[in-house]
């Protein structure tokens, strides 16, 4: 995801927090989200890989003719 749309989302975020009663630091949020993204992005590539069939669960990559 782009900086542009973390930014974004950053910004509605923390416009809606104190509506929520919630007090949160812009930094602090900004990286989380990146954090966020990261890690959720990793996780979205390795099922999208594992569903073509070319990996194994462990990461290995799968024999051909398997």
């Amino acid at each position: 995801m782009s900086s542009t749309y973390i930014a974004n989302i950053t910004g509605f975020l923390l416009w809606v927090a104190p509506m929520l009663g919630l007090n949160l630091n812009a930094t602090e949020l900004t990286t989380t989200l990146t954090t966020l993204v990261a890690v959720g992005s990793g996780v979205w590539i390795f099922i999208g890989r594992f569903r073509a069939g070319g990996i194994t669960w462990w990461g290995g990559r799968k024999e051909k003719g398997k």
